[in-house]
């Protein structure tokens, strides 16, 4: 699965998906796989969140975490394949991304996307 199927598949906010492409032509990859891989591991999660937290000070808008956290969701895609997880299981569970950002927006404050629906 691709990134943008993701983003449709749960309805994730146009506004946040330009944001999100802009962050990912931003990233070098070659040195934050090693976190995201940890970042679907429960035992390593909250380091690797805190450690890319740290080298995105300047992320104020949380748009670099969200695209990590939604890269991961979308990694784990063939995971819930392989346990024969329906797709609709997969995307009411990865909706927890829309779902967050609505409310946020919805607060009528500047949406910081916290750790979104992962808290360390």
């Amino acid at each position: 699965m691709k990134l943008h199927e993701l983003y449709d598949l749960i309805g994730l906010q146009a506004e946040i998906i330009q944001k999100l492409n802009a962050a990912g032509e931003q990233m070098d990859f070659t040195q934050i796989d090693f976190y995201l891989e940890q970042l679907m591991d429960m035992k390593t999660a909250a380091s690797s969140y805190k450690h890319l937290k740290s080298i995105w000070e300047e992320d104020t808008d949380q748009i670099k975490m969200l695209y990590c956290q939604l890269e991961c969701a979308r990694r784990v895609y063939a995971h819930y394949l392989s346990q024969h997880i329906p797709k609709a299981i997969y995307i009411g569970t990865m909706k927890c991304f829309s779902r967050h950002i609505t409310a946020v927006m919805n607060t009528n404050i500047i949406p910081a996307i916290h750790g979104c629906c992962h808290r360390y």
